[in-house]
Order: C-alpha cells, then sequence, then structure tokens
C-alpha cells in the first residue's frame, strides 16, 4: 500500500511539473531569421525548412544545391542568385529588401547555386 501512495505522489508531480513548465513546438523557420545586412535563403516556401545566410559573395552554396524556394535580401544594394556555380547560368537579381518564395512551375524554385553581392 506504501509503495503505492509513493508512485501516486510521484505521477502527480510529474504531471503538475508538466503543466508548469509547458511543451512548445520547435521553433520555426520564419523571415525574421535574416539578420541585417544578409543574404538569407530556405530550402521551403514561404520561409520554411534549412535556412542558410551569407555576408558576401558565394561561388557555390553548399547544402543548398539547386534547393532554394525562399529568398531574402536584408541589404541595401541588389544580390544576385545564379543557377550554376562560379556565378554563371541564369540570373536573378534581388533588390536590396526584397523577399520572395517561389513555387513549381516557377523556374527559380530549386535553382539557385551561387550568390553574388553587387
Amino acid at each position: 500500500m506504501k509503495k503505492r501512495s509513493i508512485i501516486g505522489v510521484a505521477g502527480a508531480a510529474a504531471l503538475v511539473a508538466a503543466s508548469v513548465i509547458g511543451f512548445s513546438a520547435p521553433a520555426q523557420a520564419s523571415i525574421t531569421q535574416c539578420g541585417s545586412n544578409r543574404a538569407c535563403a530556405w530550402t521551403d516556401s514561404s520561409y520554411a525548412g534549412a535556412f542558410g545566410s551569407w555576408t558576401s559573395s558565394q561561388s557555390s552554396l553548399p547544402g543548398f544545391h539547386d534547393n532554394i524556394s525562399s529568398v531574402a535580401n536584408n541589404r541595401t544594394a541588389y544580390i544576385g542568385w545564379f543557377s550554376d556555380p562560379g556565378y554563371s547560368g541564369a540570373l536573378f537579381q534581388q533588390a536590396g529588401g526584397a523577399a520572395g518564395f517561389f513555387n513549381w512551375p516557377d523556374t527559380r524554385n530549386d535553382s539557385f547555386d551561387s550568390l553574388y553581392f553587387y
């Protein structure tokens, strides 16, 4: 009998602790992740999925090769997203302060491989 009481008290204490601490969902990706003076990208549309940010030109984008669906330019100057490594292929220029995302069949969706800061 005593053992059951101890288990019951421990269970009740755990329940109270869980209700006080609370549970929250994991942090969500969002456009607010893009810090000042950075170019940012997400692997999914609506600024979701894996996140990357850069403060200088990148001749390749490891981990993001043909896998970018959202972009933000949190700079004052233009940047250029290129479809091939080494600043080649199709170019998408993005004005300072601009952001957007792409879905299929937009040809920019999942097509960027390098980033140039003007």
